[in-house]
């Protein structure tokens, strides 16, 4: 939302040192939000059709999630947690939390994945 002030919280699980992929030059606007673990964050915002393109660069192998919120915690957050399956295909997740709690899946799962990768230390990963 234009003007809106937006506080993120990254949740991540990490692990090693090596670089996977960048969205330099994709999406518009970068920020790193940690060192180590090295963990990057891209975004572009789309006010038209009221989207956020996301990119995320983390050093982990694990799962990675990115949440917004309202107050800046896991209170009132919207999630999107992606993963691999057991089939080893990455899946993006559409999750809420109104509370410090495991949070819970969203009835509408509206994230689009566009992208993912990962190699023996980083996990990169883009969606809507």
């Amino acid at each position: 939302m234009p003007g809106s002030v937006w506080r993120c919280l990254v949740l991540v699980r990490a692990f090693q040192v090596c670089a996977v992929a960048s969205f330099t030059g994709v999406l518009e606007k970068t920020q790193q939000l940690s060192e180590k673990p090295y963990i990057q964050l891209y975004w572009s915002i789309d006010p038209q059709k009221r989207e956020i393109d996301i990119g995320i660069l983390a050093e982990c192998i694990g799962y990675v999630g990115f949440g917004i919120s309202s107050v800046g915690s896991m209170t009132t957050a919207d999630i999107t947690i992606v993963h691999r399956d057991e089939t080893g295909n990455f899946k993006a997740g559409d999750y809420h939390s109104h509370e410090f709690a495991t949070p819970q899946e969203d009835v509408h799962n509206n994230v689009v994945l566009i992208s993912a990768e990962r190699n023996a230390s980083h996990t990169a990963v883009r969606f809507k």
